[in-house]
């Protein structure tokens, strides 16, 4: 796995990694489970995918670090809620 962007929040950390997904990326998100202890980690969040899918992944996030979504970036649905409706008293 090789770094190819890092982000300092993870909502951008994860839409990132949602869209390389999209496109049949393998993503792991290092560092992304230190949030739970520090609100922003020194060394960020880094977005690792297989060295022979790098290039392909710079190319969709773009060059920038900041670079905006494409118009075509479709958000996954959203999954079932495991919740279960309790009865009111």
């Amino acid at each position: 796995m090789i770094t190819i962007r890092t982000f300092f929040n993870s909502v951008d950390a994860g839409l990132a990694r949602s869209l390389l997904e999209s496109r049949g990326i393998q993503v792991y998100l290092h560092g992304e489970n230190a949030f739970a202890v520090e609100p922003v980690p020194a060394f960020g969040i880094r977005i690792q995918v297989p060295e022979s899918q790098a290039d392909e992944a710079r190319g969709i996030l773009g060059g920038e670090d900041n670079a905006p979504l494409p118009d075509d970036f479709v958000l996954p649905p959203p999954q079932p809620s495991d919740e279960t409706e309790h009865p009111k008293l």
